[in-house]
C-alpha cells in the first residue's frame, strides 16, 4: 500500500475537542512526487496534510472528505500522519490514515490516536474517524460536556456507549482511575 508519513503541530482547547465529538496487495512508499493539480486544488490543500498526502498518493476522489474527517480528528493536538492507499487503483479504494497525536491541554495530556478513512461508494465518498483520547478528568465530567441530546444507548462489555446529540456521532467512555478515555466515532459523506 503506498503511504506517506509526516507531522504537523495544531493547538486548540478541550471544549473544541469535545465539540468535535459532534462533527459529523500494496507496497509501502516513504515518499512520492506530488501530482500536478489545478491551482484551486493546490491552494485549498496548501496547509492541509491530509489532503496533501491523499493527492500525493493519487487518491483524489475522496481527498476532501478524508481531509475534513482527519482535521476534525486531530484538532487540538500535535500529530503525525501516515496515509495509505491502494497503489494500483487509489481512486477506487479507501484512503486510510493512521494518526499518532499528543495533547498538551489542561484536561487532555499525553498520547492519543486516530484512524481516518474515506472510500468511494457509487457517486459519493463515505468515511469515518475513530479517535482515542485520554482526558485528565473523570468520565462524569466528560458526560456533562457532551452535546445536548446525547444519550446512553447501551453497554458493550461494560463500556458505556453513547449516541451524541445533534447527529454528532457516537462515543465510548472508559474510566481509568480518576481519568477517562473517550473513543469517538464520527462518520461523514461527500458527493463526488
Amino acid at each position: 500500500m503506498p503511504s506517506l508519513a509526516a507531522g504537523v503541530n495544531r493547538s486548540g482547547e478541550l471544549a473544541f475537542i469535545l465539540a468535535l465529538l459532534t462533527a459529523t496487495p500494496m507496497p509501502t512508499l516513504a515518499s512520492e512526487v506530488a501530482p500536478k493539480r489545478p491551482a484551486d486544488e493546490a491552494a485549498a490543500t496548501k496547509s492541509d496534510l491530509f489532503s496533501e498526502q491523499a493527492y500525493q498518493l493519487h487518491a483524489n476522489s475522496c481527498a476532501g472528505l478524508y481531509a475534513a474527517l482527519g482535521n476534525g480528528a486531530v484538532a487540538g493536538s500535535t500529530y503525525t500522519l501516515r496515509t495509505k492507499v491502494d497503489g494500483a487503483a487509489p481512486n477506487a479504494h479507501p484512503v486510510q490514515g493512521t494518526v499518532g497525536m499528543t495533547y498538551n491541554l489542561p484536561n487532555a495530556k499525553g498520547p492519543a490516536a486516530a484512524l481516518v478513512s474515506a472510500v468511494p461508494v457509487g457517486k459519493k465518498c463515505e468515511g469515518q474517524f475513530v479517535r482515542i483520547v485520554p482526558f485528565q478528568i473523570d468520565c462524569n465530567q466528560i458526560l456533562r460536556d457532551f452535546p445536548t441530546g446525547s444519550k446512553l444507548i447501551g453497554n458493550l462489555s461494560g463500556v458505556p456507549f453513547y449516541e451524541l446529540g445533534g447527529k454528532g456521532g457516537q462515543a465510548l467512555t472508559i474510566p481509568s482511575g480518576k481519568t477517562c478515555v473517550v473513543v469517538s466515532i464520527v462518520q461523514g459523506e461527500q458527493q463526488l
